[in-house]
Order: structure tokens, then C-alpha cells, then sequence
């Protein structure tokens, strides 16, 4: 999983995060997408972690949908951490990778998310990073990624071995069957400003 790592640690990582650089629009829309995916909770979660949070896009979304929250975020590439930084200088970015999550005790965080990052993880890695992703939630996962009913690869940019679809619920579910589904939904690029993603909201117990 490295060389993938090194991928989106150097140019080319520099590229997809100048390409996806957060706007006003974009940060409102996600924003809405999150007070969505609140409305299944009872309260909103205190401490939350993005797992590969870029350009902190997320981070300004949450803290429009709640001031209170505590953001978390590990990010590989260091031109995007500085730029999250900027975006929500009160979140706490780490440099880290989703199989090895810096710092993080097991059952640290309210929430554990990821939005269009499971996609860029090789088959052989992902269920490694699903497992720390697990680990160090609390009691909530949010998935949104690329959906595929069976697992696609798909060359990205002129990079194989770079971006998957697959059924993501169902790989949550088979990994850890004790998962509570909560909620699920389709974020429409046009009105939602996220990339077409399917998300999946799970509880652990």
C-alpha cells in the first residue's frame, strides 16, 4: 500500500487537492449534507475524525452545522493539510494514513467519516484500514464513497491500481457484523456538491 500512499503524498496528491480546493458553494453544500446525515442521530457527535480530510472542506461544513464540534483529521498530503489548517484553523490535522491513524486510542472519536477516500485504497489494504477506522470509533462510521455492486477498478488519471468502486455497506456489514446500518443515501453532484457518492451510516455498539 505504500507506493499508493506515495501517490497521493507527493504531485500527484498535489494536483487532486488543488482541482477539489474547497469554495463557498462547495462548503454550504456539504454542509447540508451533514445536517442530513445529523437528522438520523439524536444529538450530534462531539469528536469527529476524517479519515483523509484533504483541504478541510468538511471541517468548514461541520463547524457551520455545529461551532462545537471537535474536528480531527489525518491527511497524507502536506500541501493539503496546510490548506485545511486554513479552512478550520481550530481542527487538529496529523499527517497518518487510514491503516495507521496517529495518536488515536480505541474508541476516541464520537464519529470516524470518510468521503471519497476508501476508493483510493488498494484491495489488499482496505480491510486493514477499515479495521483502524473501526477501532478508534466510538459509536458512529460514515462512508461515502463510489458505489459499485461488485469491485471495479478504474484507472484514474492515468494511474491503475488507483480508484475502486465497490459495495461499501456490504464490505462494513461482512467485516463487522455487529454494525447497526442507520442510514443510507446518494449525495447528487448537482445539488449536493459532493462528487456522487453513496454514504452509509453505521452504529457500532
Amino acid at each position: 500500500m505504500k507506493d499508493r500512499l506515495d501517490l497521493w503524498a507527493g504531485e500527484f496528491g498535489d494536483s487532486y487537492h488543488a482541482r477539489n480546493a474547497p469554495t463557498d458553494a462547495s462548503v454550504m453544500a456539504r454542509a447540508a449534507w451533514f445536517q442530513e446525515v445529523f437528522s438520523n442521530l439524536r444529538e450530534h457527535p462531539r469528536k469527529v475524525l476524517e479519515v483523509g480530510c484533504g483541504c478541510g472542506a468538511n471541517f468548514a461544513a461541520l463547524y457551520r452545522v455545529d461551532p462545537g464540534i471537535q474536528a480531527y483529521g489525518v491527511e497524507p498530503n502536506f500541501n493539503a493539510r496546510a490548506q485545511a489548517f486554513e479552512q478550520a484553523p481550530q481542527a487538529h490535522v496529523f499527517s497518518g494514513s487510514a491503516d495507521e491513524i496517529p495518536g488515536a486510542v480505541d474508541s476516541e472519536f464520537d464519529l470516524v467519516m470518510t468521503c471519497g477516500v476508501l476508493i483510493h485504497i488498494p484491495n489488499e489494504g482496505l480491510p486493514d484500514a477499515m479495521g483502524e477506522i473501526h477501532r478508534v470509533a466510538k459509536r458512529f462510521i460514515l462512508c461515502a464513497e463510489y458505489y459499485g455492486r461488485e469491485v471495479e477498478g478504474v484507472p484514474y488519471r492515468g494511474e491503475d491500481g488507483a480508484l475502486w468502486r465497490r459495495p461499501y455497506g456490504d464490505l462494513w456489514m461482512k467485516q463487522f457484523p455487529d454494525l447497526k446500518p442507520l442510514a443510507q443515501g446518494f449525495a447528487w453532484k448537482r445539488t449536493m456538491g459532493l462528487d456522487d457518492l453513496c454514504w452509509f451510516l453505521f452504529e457500532k455498539p
